[in-house]
């Protein structure tokens, strides 16, 4: 880790949060209460569980900013450090669903190649180092170019994304899976990703974010 205890610790870490969407939550809900918010209580998502490590506020954001735009890969390993001593903390004395595999949201061909990297990818890889999890960069596959989801609103997201994966391995009956993204704003990708997915049998879906907004 190549952050010191004290700036890991001023972090804006996640505590409490949707099971579903991974959206902040008041810290004063008992823990007798479902930690489900109002919008997935009335809508449930076809996700299982999300888990997102921290806000996406400073200094997390200017991370994000760095790595995509600043091409800087370092940072894609550091925030897939951040999300995995979330998942530690997480794995023991909680429910978490242990997948079979990780599988990171795939970038289209122009964008990886303008960037050089798929963050996910590196995030997932720093997940799987530890967790012993395998990676699967190849299970779903981006078969059309999108407009940036940035500056869209939720509905247009949707309709952006729809339609705009596949999946290349068929035989993933009840297999149990995480998916892996760097930020979650309406979750529009990774809820388009869960319901391919689900449309050819996998079993547990999870999302592993670094941050959600």
């Amino acid at each position: 880790m190549d952050l010191c205890i004290d700036c890991l610790n001023d972090l804006p870490w996640l505590h409490c949060t949707c099971r579903l969407c991974g959206i902040d939550l008041p810290a004063s809900i008992p823990l007798s209460i479902p930690r489900i918010c109002g919008a997935c209580s009335k809508e449930p998502p076809q996700i299982d569980r999300t888990i997102s490590a921290l806000r996406y506020e400073f200094p997390v954001a200017e991370m994000v900013a760095t790595m995509k735009f600043g091409k800087q890969i370092c940072f894609a390993r550091v925030l897939g450090e951040l999300l995995t001593i979330r998942i530690q903390e997480l794995s023991t004395g909680d429910d978490l669903f242990v997948p079979d595999l990780l599988l990171p949201v795939p970038l289209s061909h122009s964008r990886q190649f303008r960037r050089g990297f798929n963050q996910s990818e590196v995030i997932a890889s720093s997940v799987a180092r530890v967790m012993h999890i395998p990676v699967d960069n190849f299970l779903i596959k981006r078969i059309r170019n999108t407009a940036p989801q940035s500056g869209l609103k939720r509905t247009a997201r949707q309709k952006n994304i729809r339609g705009c994966f596949c999946v290349n391995n068929l035989q993933l009956a009840g297999k149990h899976i995480a998916i892996i993204d760097d930020v979650i704003t309406t979750g529009s990708t990774v809820a388009e990703i869960t319901r391919v997915l689900k449309k050819n049998k996998a079993g547990n879906i999870q999302v592993w974010s670094v941050a959600r907004t």
